[in-house]
């Protein structure tokens, strides 16, 4: 290849030499006619990727100028593309799988679902899609009543509780739960692990035939098991910065799309600008991102000296930009010693290999066993807890095994407990034609060690197949524990029943319909007293209806009783908490309290109290309270008598003390006048002694005012140190 070469030459070259790869049904003349045509018509720009019969790939970036060149830049991503086809054989066998797999960031919205967990959120109410949160999932479920519960907790408490589990998961966490999915009731198994960058692995398994074959209580159910993977789109195409610098290391030119970038990143140059300036104003201004200083200084201290000593192609992954984009750089010495360099953004295809590198942790780090086996029985991968296992069984695992020899190691040891009359040989046959005659099958296994196992076979679309192995040992000796729980729980009810019965109320249990579930011999005693019966399912207004027609309760007049049970079922449905009332009169005169308390499953929980020997002490305790009062309102009425008398009497008391205190005060001038001084002190001592006896009058008739309502005030101007003084 020469300056000057016709580009479909070259383009004949590669075709007749086989390195191009055709399409299907094309030619080698049909195959060049059409890529002339798009090469034609093509404007502005263009990406594409080939792949060559040498199984090299490259990514094409092919841009259309103003006076009708085009320039075209070839990124090698042979290795992108290969690590792709490892990872997308991964990802379509988890797709496909029978069990719900999901994976949440550490946001705990959603990252990805594979197609069971989405076809069963879906009928729940919930359409999975990237970014929904994981909170409006459970609350999606809950609402639409699909949540049924779970560790004998209402599907309200038990969202609630999973809420606090999804914040403070730590490590990895086990939980079971019911749904309820297009009227069919499930028992899933939930594994929950917790990922290095903080998301989580979330794996729901289907045990509903496994309760089914073990407990016989609950209806149809299977094991489901879901595994969370992190897989993100496909890798996006990279737009690309050129640059051509000269052999002394000055800019020559830039296009426009570089030219963006650096000016995104407060970079400026001109044409002649210098290589050393460049990394001057990206270092000032920060153009990329280092973890620490140091970092940051033997990258800018290096990277003059690599660029003037590099020859031929070097390529390299930059530090992050100042917007966290990532780029590859691919700069190439010229003859005349200048350079070329394109910069291509690779930030899509690096989150692509984390999310994915994520997901491979992810299912490494899984409590569940998996194993990954192509189209010959030969091992693809397992994960840690599979090799564990093996290990365990005195059995390297490793890729390229073949599945034959892990089974015989499995045989030599007699590691399986094998079904009663059936050989080693024919149970794995039945499991090979189960798995060749059906996509997905499921079925127990159990080892000589006491662990059990749920597998499920999934076969793949190349012919491969995928083990998940869950370890159900622990559910199975939870199920032991339930069925003994369950037998305790049953005694218990009865001694509740045998205490209820024998207890002086009248007590009734309703469920969330409001029909009668449960009435203890008290109760059904009181209704018989009034020709009537407790039948187990009536419902309260059916039984009203009753209560009505045999006249069990007493009212005034007929308004009263019509009034009364035409508001009796709509103010009982209103009931919430616990709610206490008095019944209208019994039939056999007795009153009755009621005290129901509504029930978190919607039923309601009553109990009655005879009061009547409350209700006549309180009657009588009423009777002496009238009485009382009367007697404290003719004690008052003296008490007034008493006070309007005394203030009646102010004049006669004063009117004669006053012409004492006149008198003596007349007889002491006089006395004073005459020079009697042995007068003068007996008359002031009968004169003091009168005002004193004035004023302690003055005192007690004021008071009698004030009681008898007589009193005058009137405002005055007084001397307050004079009164402090007297």
């Amino acid at each position: 290849m020469h300056l000057g070469v016709d580009r479909f030459d070259h383009v004949n070259h590669l075709v007749d030499n086989n390195y191009s790869i055709l399409e299907t049904g094309l030619d080698k003349k049909t195959h060049i006619k059409k890529m002339k045509e798009n090469w034609n018509n093509f404007s502005g720009q263009r990406i594409r990727e080939t792949k060559f019969s040498n199984g090299v790939s490259f990514l094409f970036t092919d841009t259309r100028l103003n006076d009708g060149s085009t320039i075209s830049l070839w990124s090698d991503i042979t290795e992108i593309k290969q690590g792709e086809k490892s990872l997308k054989l991964l990802s379509d066998a988890i797709e496909i799988i029978p069990n719900m797999l999901m994976l949440w960031d550490k946001d705990n919205r959603l990252i990805m679902a594979n197609r069971r967990a989405r076809d069963i959120q879906s009928k729940m109410g919930v359409i999975l899609k990237p970014g929904i949160s994981r909170f409006d999932m459970l609350e999606a479920g809950f609402k639409s009543g699909s949540l049924l519960g779970g560790d004998g907790m209402s599907a309200q408490e038990w969202v609630k509780k999973r809420k606090k589990g999804i914040i403070n998961l730590k490590g990895r966490e086990i939980v079971e739960t019911r749904i309820k999915v297009e009227n069919v009731i499930y028992d899933i198994l939930g594994s929950f692990t917790r990922l290095n960058d903080g998301g989580t692995l979330q794996v729901w398994t289907d045990i509903s035939e496994i309760r089914q074959k073990e407990r016989e209580v609950e209806e149809s159910q299977r094991k489901v098991r879901e595994a969370e993977e992190k897989i993100t789109n496909a890798i996006n195409s990279m737009p690309h910065g050129i640059t051509m610098w000269d052999k002394d290391m000055k800019l020559l030119m830039i296009n426009d799309f570089g030219n963006k970038i650096w000016k995104k990143g407060n970079i400026h140059l001109k044409i002649g600008s210098t290589y050393q300036d460049y990394m001057k104003q990206s270092k000032k201004n920060k153009f990329l991102k280092f973890n620490n200083k140091i970092d940051q200084d033997n990258y800018y201290k290096n990277a003059i000296d690599k660029r003037k000593t590099f020859k031929g192609v070097f390529t390299v992954e930059t530090p992050p930009f100042y917007d966290g984009s990532i780029w590859q750089s691919t700069a190439t010495r010229l003859p005349d010693g200048s350079v070329f360099s394109i910069l291509s953004n690779i930030t899509e295809i690096k989150k692509r290999e984390a999310s994915l590198k994520q997901l491979s942790d992810a299912i490494e780090l899984t409590t569940n066993a998996i194993f990954l086996w192509d189209k010959e029985h030969r091992l693809v991968m397992g994960n840690k807890i599979a090799r564990d296992i093996q290990k365990g069984f005195g059995f390297t695992l490793k890729p390229g095994i073949h599945r034959r020899d892990m089974l015989e190691n499995v045989k030599k040891k007699n590691l399986i407990d094998i079904p009663e009359g059936m050989s080693f040989e024919e149970f794995y046959k039945q499991r090979d034609v189960i798995r060749k005659s059906n996509n997905n099958s499921v079925y127990e296994i159990s080892f000589i060690n006491g662990t059990s196992w749920f597998v499920s076979d999934t076969k793949l679309e190349d012919g491969g197949f995928l083990q998940v192995y869950s370890d159900i040992t622990d559910v199975k000796n939870k199920e032991k524990e339930i069925q003994k729980a369950e037998e305790q729980i049953k005694q218990t009810e009865q001694k509740m029943s045998d205490a209820l019965n024998s207890m002086p109320h009248g007590i009734t249990m309703w469920d969330e319909n409001d029909n009668l579930s449960f009435a203890n011999d008290f109760a059904k005693n009181i209704q018989k007293g009034a020709g009537m019966t407790f039948d187990m399912g009536i419902s309260y207004k059916e039984y009203t209806q009753r209560q009505k027609k045999n006249k069990f309760l007493k009212f005034e007049n007929e308004d009263a009783e019509n009034e009364y049970y035409d508001n009796v079922v709509e103010n009982r449905k209103k009931v919430t908490g616990e709610v206490s009332l008095l019944t209208p009169e019994f039939y056999n005169g007795t009153f009755w309290n009621a005290t129901s308390t509504r029930l978190n499953d919607g039923g309601l929980f009553s109990i009655f109290t005879n009061i009547t020997e409350l209700k006549k002490r309180e009657e009588e305790l009423n009777n002496t309270i009238k009485e009382l009062d009367l007697a404290r309102e003719k004690a008052d009425a003296a008490n007034q008598t008493k006070s309007q008398f005394l203030a009646n009497m102010s004049h006669e008391l004063r009117t004669p003390l006053n012409a004492i205190i006149g008198l003596t005060e007349m007889l002491k001038e006089d006395a004073a006048d005459d020079g009697l001084e042995d007068f003068e002190e007996p008359l002031d001592r009968v004169f003091n002694a009168g005002k004193h006896l004035l004023t302690l009058i003055n005192d007690v008739l004021d008071l009698s005012k004030i009681e008898a309502g007589r009193v005058e005030l009137f405002n005055e101007t007084f001397e307050l140190k004079q009164i402090l003084d007297d």
